[in-house]
């Protein structure tokens, strides 16, 4: 059984992860778990790879120059830009895609393209607003 801290985050219909009963949650998941299965993972493959060989080929370039590396931050750059090829993979219907299905081109930058930013700027936010909406639900 989830716990009652996961209330604080259904908008209007629960969701998978703020779902607390567990024959809809089982359902919903089953929904979803095609696109954990291995043969999925395996045809994403493509797409991770070509992200991985532009990430080391801009490391090789970092490391020609002995600058120093901040690997968290290429971290997010790889994982956002992998979240964006990954839009071309066969799950998803490439005629509705809108800014998914190539990369964000966080890797090719090597900075923040302001996507990181601005997300951290709405987590803040929602930091402020989330704890009273229990309250407005009624």
């Amino acid at each position: 059984m989830v716990g009652d801290w996961y209330t604080v985050w259904p908008m209007v219909e629960p969701d998978l992860f703020s779902l607390q009963d567990e024959k809809k949650h089982g359902a919903r998941r089953r929904n979803v778990a095609n696109a954990y299965a291995l043969g999925t993972l395996l045809g994403m493959e493509e797409y991770v790879d070509q992200c991985s060989t532009l990430l080391l080929r801009q490391f090789a370039k970092i490391a020609q120059s002995k600058a120093l590396v901040d690997i968290s931050g290429w971290m997010q750059y790889y994982a956002f830009d992998v979240v964006g090829e990954l839009g071309k993979s066969p799950l998803r219907n490439t005629s509705d895609m809108t800014g998914f299905g190539k990369k964000f081109g966080f890797i090719e930058a090597g900075k923040d393209i302001g996507w990181i930013a601005m997300i951290e700027e709405i987590l803040i936010f929602l930091s402020w607003v989330l704890p009273g909406y229990d309250e407005l639900q009624g």
